[in-house]
C-alpha cells in the first residue's frame, strides 16, 4: 500500500479552496491553532476536538533502554510529551 502525505502548504491550499479565506489567512489560522494546542497541553489541559480526537500530556518516566550502536545500557531521563487519541466518529469514517 502506497502512503500519500499531505504537505502543510497542500492542507493550507485545501482549506482556502474550501472557505472564503486566502492561502495567508489560513497559514496564519492553523499556525495560531498548533500554537494554542501547544500552550494548552504544556500547561497540563487535554485539547478536545469532536470528530477529530483529544491531545493529552503525559509523563514519560525515566527508564533503561539500549544504545543500538553500542549495545550498552543507558538511562533514558523522564520527560514530557504529547499523546493523541483518535475520535471513535473518525475512526468508524476510516472503516
Amino acid at each position: 500500500m502506497e502512503t500519500k502525505n499531505m504537505t502543510k502548504a497542500q492542507l493550507v491550499a485545501s482549506i482556502a479552496d474550501a472557505t472564503k479565506l486566502n492561502k495567508t489567512q489560513v497559514n496564519d489560522m492553523l499556525d495560531k491553532f498548533v500554537a494554542v494546542i501547544r500552550k494548552a497541553t504544556k500547561s497540563g489541559s487535554k485539547v478536545r476536538l469532536p470528530g477529530l480526537g483529544t491531545f493529552q500530556p503525559r509523563r514519560r518516566s525515566a527508564r533503561k533502554g539500549i544504545n543500538p550502536a553500542s549495545r550498552q545500557p543507558i538511562s533514558i531521563p523522564a520527560k514530557n510529551t504529547v499523546a493523541f487519541k483518535l475520535a471513535q466518529d473518525f475512526k468508524d469514517y476510516l472503516n
